[in-house]
């Protein structure tokens, strides 16, 4: 019962979080756009919010895309988790989200240190958006970058690797978009009002969690409204150690209005307030373990608002616009020290999908503008200390994508403009990004491609807490030993390529439905990094510099086999981070990570009348002992199982067992070495009872 009683205690939305200006503002920039559509010949339009970019895109190119969704997935995805399947293994997490990739990894141990790495890039240097909120810097030196989220929450989760110039400002290594539910996507046809009760129990750190869900819709407009909420203990390891300073709460409240189909308009508002708080390790929250440790209660939280529209003109498909408007705030707080660090960011953009053929050639043409400002600052008791910290980025792009017969063409160009103080010093300028791909059918269902694209920062990966510490008129380029010593100071740049095969089986045979290999090489190099000289252990800020170029190289494998009830596959990726001599960087915190190659087999298997759904994943991560790095390898096996009564129509009983052989590991991406790093957590069985009405 104290799920329920935690629900209703906490089921209220503190409306002060989302002034009534804000929203108002979203309002008026998205029914702005609607005078700029206009028809004239009568052709096909795509869908217009109901599909992702990658969807729409879908014929036209073949980015590299590593997809958890829940709508259909497009032909470039190396994986793809529907929202049963992310249902199925009882997400808790981010690292439970991309459990079974293998060009994904979350390490850190505990919640408030995980961080994101794709293919040993961290996340700090990706576009991460949710529902086309740009999320900001990270706040704190020890704290984790992931911006939680509820799972049930979910519609898709797209890794995108292959840069395109529509793909929005900073993405040096890549993009991760979360994109949200709709009240329709949850209803019925014959439905119009719906609800969603669901409570369950894991065994390695006694939590337990609820979430309410309540939703509506008439013709066109619908509203969801969600409450989810989770307490935990500390968790244990493989080994039976208890890892102090992992307990806490997670609470989440959403809102969102989605008008769909309003005369070929869709416009959603959604309002979001995620929390987690407990006692955790401030200084040195993310390092080596320590059982004796001082803990401080914490608090992050993030709240945003977002307006997204979309519009396609049902005569003319040279009109598909799209925009989005959103107002992005986190924070970080110290209770026992009575300090705070926050982030404020408002952003949007608009863009056209322009759908024409010329003679035998089909086109895409996307092309808008995208613009965000971010500031940063902290307090103590109440008041607040040092100095701001403010940038902002204004983007023009054009992409266009074309196909020829058998052939796939991709060219595009960015121009940024970037605006960044970094103490009583503004660092601005511009940079123009080019994109390309290509993608070729050889034989039906045998494809070659390639693409390579750029892309340009000037924010650095400093915390915001560093930022305000800022003393005098800081140095630029003064680190010795760097490239960049008394040389120019200049915005982060980097280059990315990837080129491979893909394979489809074209037709269904007597043995498979589907069979389906690709291979694919890749190397991003990111120059130009912004680092600080001071900010360790309280010192002020004296200057910054531009870090020498680290690189991540290698390739991936991934197998996919379906036939009737039962869906496998077999992934490999070996990524290689290294420096500028070729030696494999450490855990670099905001830039980078090695790891061992890692393999996952992932299965899946339903009855025929899908009242049962088994699921299996192996994933083993190889040993790495190469240079000052020193991990051991570890094999992970996690089972998952849902049963939906016939006799009761709604009710999903689910059971997961995560780490089955009860595996004593540190994710190779968490700091430190195998016998200091924060282990991650043992056996754990997963328990939850969901009824649907």
């Amino acid at each position: 019962m104290i799920i329920i009683r935690i629900l209703i205690e906490e089921s209220m939305i503190n409306l002060n979080k989302y002034p009534l200006s804000k929203i108002a503002l979203a309002v008026c920039f998205t029914i702005s756009t609607a005078p700029y559509a206009h028809s004239s010949d009568d052709v096909k339009t795509p869908d217009a919010l109901g599909t992702t970019d990658a969807e729409t895109n879908s014929e036209i190119t073949d980015a590299e895309t590593i997809v958890v969704t829940g709508a259909a997935t497009n032909d470039t995805s190396l994986t793809a988790l529907d929202q049963e399947q992310i249902q199925l293994m009882q997400t808790q997490d981010t690292a439970d989200l991309f459990r079974n990739q293998t060009s994904v990894s979350v390490g850190g141990g505990s919640r408030q240190a995980q961080r994101i790495y794709v293919r040993g890039i961290e996340s700090s240097n990706l576009n991460v958006t949710i529902d086309g909120a740009k999320q900001g810097r990270n706040l704190f030196q020890h704290r984790g970058n992931i911006s939680g989220i509820d799972a049930g929450l979910l519609k898709s989760v797209e890794v995108s690797t292959l840069p395109s110039s529509d793909q929005g400002a900073g993405s040096l290594g890549g993009s991760i978009k979360y994109q949200t539910v709709d009240a329709q996507d949850l209803l019925s046809a014959d439905k119009h009002i719906g609800a969603k009760i669901k409570t369950g129990y894991g065994s390695v750190d006694n939590s337990e969690n609820g979430s309410v869900s309540l939703y509506a819709a008439g013709e066109k407009v619908g509203i969801l409204a969600h409450v989810a909420t989770e307490n935990f203990e500390n968790y244990k390891t493989g080994d039976g150690t208890e890892i102090k300073g992992s307990a806490g709460q997670d609470r989440e409240y959403f809102l969102k209005i989605s008008a769909l189909d309003l005369n070929n308009h869709d416009i959603s508002l959604s309002l979001e307030q995620n929390k987690n708080s407990g006692l955790y390790r401030y200084g040195g929250g993310d390092t080596a373990y320590d059982a004796d440790a001082t803990l401080v209660y914490q608090i992050s939280e993030r709240n945003t608002i977002t307006m997204n529209h979309a519009y396609s003109s049902p005569k003319n498909s040279l009109v598909n616009i799209k925009d989005t408007l959103y107002y992005n705030k986190s924070t970080l707080e110290n209770q026992t020290s009575d300090t705070l660090v926050k982030s404020e960011s408002i952003g949007g953009d608009i863009k056209n999908l322009s759908r024409f053929h010329i003679k035998n050639t089909q086109h895409d043409l996307s092309y808008g503008i995208d613009y965000y400002v971010e500031s940063g600052k902290t307090y103590t008791d109440g008041s607040q200390t040092g100095i701001d910290s403010q940038s902002n980025n204004l983007g023009l792009f054009i992409q266009e994508r074309m196909n020829w017969g058998k052939a796939k063409f991709a060219l595009g160009t960015r121009f940024d403009s970037y605006n960044t103080d970094y103490g009583t010093t503004t660092f601005d300028g511009t940079e123009w990004s080019p994109s390309m791909s290509f993608n070729y059918e050889l034989l039906s269902g045998f494809n070659a491609f390639a693409g390579y694209g750029e892309s340009v920062r000037s924010t650095g990966v400093i915390p915001i807490q560093w930022l305000s510490s800022i003393t005098g008129t800081p140095t630029f380029n003064t680190q010795t030993g760097k490239n960049s010593y008394n040389k120019a100071f200049k915005p982060e740049t980097s280059q990315r390529t990837e080129y491979g095969i893909d394979y489809k089986v074209p037709y269904h045979s007597d043995y498979v439905e589907l069979f389906r290999i690709k291979l694919t090489a890749f190397d991003t190099e990111i120059k130009n990094l912004i680092q600080q000289i001071g900010g360790s252990q309280g010192a002020a800020v004296t200057g910054f510099y531009n870090d020498d170029p680290i690189t991540s190289k290698g390739y991936e494998a991934n197998i996919q086999l379906a036939r009737g009830q039962l869906a496998s596959s077999i992934s490999f990726t070996h990524a290689k981070t290294v420096d500028q001599d070729g030696n494999r960087i450490t855990v670099t915190r905001r830039i980078g990570a090695s790891t061992g190659d890692q393999y996952v087999w992932n299965t899946q298997w339903s009855s025929t009348n899908d009242t049962i759904k088994l699921g299996y994943t192996f994933k083993y991560v190889d040993s790495l002992h190469a240079d000052e790095i020193d991990r051991d390898s570890y094999a992970v096996h996690d089972m998952n199982a849902a049963w939906n009564p016939v006799q009761f129509d709604g009710l999903t009983l689910s059971l997961s067992i995560f780490n089955l052989f009860n595996e004593n590991y540190a994710d190779q991406t968490s700091i430190g070495e195998d016998g200091t790093a924060v282990y991650e957590p043992g056996r754990d069985f997963r328990l939850s009872v969901a009824y649907k009405f």
